[in-house]
């Protein structure tokens, strides 16, 4: 089978398996009368909480582009949207392809590029899910807020390190690339020599991409951004369990987040569906809500994640004069190389 329509089959079967799990057993006139009493003002707060973070991604991005080229933040923030519309339109997150591919497409921008400052986004995700689960475990309640976390404390910090560590690495990309492809020439030794040329040049694309984190100034920038980015997101779901009546904590909403954090980025379909309510109705479970609230949680917060973004996602691509065949046809061709 070919590996693209294996990783679509796979996606499609973790989706099923997890909406399989999550609807089973509800009580739907119990999530109904949950929906009857719901605060707007609370939902309407929630909603413009998820819209800022794309805000903070595009400042975030435009400081990691500005080393090679400065780029409309109007421009950035219409492929943002688009990106993460594609990724609840599209399996298998089209839209990490896609959101590049309209730069591309809009300023004709080095696609290599474009898409190393993504990957230098991820890694700065991961500091930032690391400093989330660090704060789950240092002031969770009984973990030790006096420093007597124990192994949980220690989980913490040796999250944090790991995700350090993908920062290290891109930092030794950028400072020694020669000796970085020198590495991949030994590891790829035993395959055909294009396997090798083409590793080669993903590296010097890559180490072009991270050559930000080389000043100090934008790493500090970038991780501050994702900081803000991740403290929002908890800040807009925390807002979306308020209108549902639910007593959360800060520190909830953190661990609820870092859950379906960890849940989306395995293969799936289309909208994170599924798979995305099913560990939000977990971790809200966890924290000691019935299972009716828990999945009306669940429900209400996949749209506030979903629906707006796909929204904004239609509106970018019509003000930026955009249609959906020219840009998929210009991700399909990016992706062929």
């Amino acid at each position: 089978m070919h590996p693209r329509k294996a990783a679509l089959a796979l996606a499609l079967l973790v989706t099923g398996l997890f909406a399989f799990l999550f609807l089973r057993g509800q009580r739907w006139d119990e999530i109904g009368a949950l929906y009857a009493g719901v605060n707007l003002w609370y939902l309407g707060g929630s909603v413009l909480a998820l819209m800022a973070t794309f805000v903070m991604r595009t400042l975030q991005w435009g400081v990691l582009l500005r080393s090679h080229k400065r780029l409309p933040l109007t421009g950035l923030l219409g492929a943002t949207l688009i990106g993460f519309a594609a990724n609840n339109l599209l399996p298998l997150r089209a839209g990490e392809i896609i959101r590049p591919a309209v730069i591309r497409v809009r300023y004709n921008e080095s696609f290599a590029v474009l898409l190393a400052t993504i990957a230098v986004e991820r890694v700065m995700d991961l500091l930032g899910l690391a400093a989330m689960l660090l704060a789950i475990y240092v002031f969770w309640p009984g973990g030790g807020t006096a420093g007597s976390g124990g192994p949980h404390l220690q989980g913490g910090v040796a999250a944090a390190f790991l995700a350090l560590a993908f920062a290290v690495l891109a930092v030794a990309l950028t400072r020694y690339p020669e000796a970085i492809k020198r590495v991949v020439r030994w590891g790829l030794g035993l395959f055909p020599e294009w396997v090798g040329r083409r590793a080669e040049a993903a590296v010097d694309a890559f180490g072009l991409g991270l050559g930000v984190l080389v000043e100090p100034w934008r790493v500090v920038a970038v991780l501050l951004l994702s900081l803000a980015i991740w403290a929002t997101v908890t800040w807009s779901m925390l807002l979306c369990a308020q209108a549902l009546g639910m007593q959360l904590s800060f520190i909830g909403a953190c661990f609820s987040v870092f859950v379906v954090a960890l849940a989306i980025a395995l293969p799936q379909g289309p909208a994170y569906v599924g798979t995305y309510h099913f560990a939000a109705q977990w971790s809200m479970q966890v924290l000691g809500h019935e299972q009716s609230v828990a999945a009306a949680y669940a429900i209400l917060s996949h749209a506030v994640v979903v629906l707006p973004v796909v929204v904004g996602g239609l509106i970018a691509m019509w003000a930026m004069g955009l249609s959906v065949p020219k840009v998929r046809e210009a991700a399909e061709g990016e992706e062929r190389r």
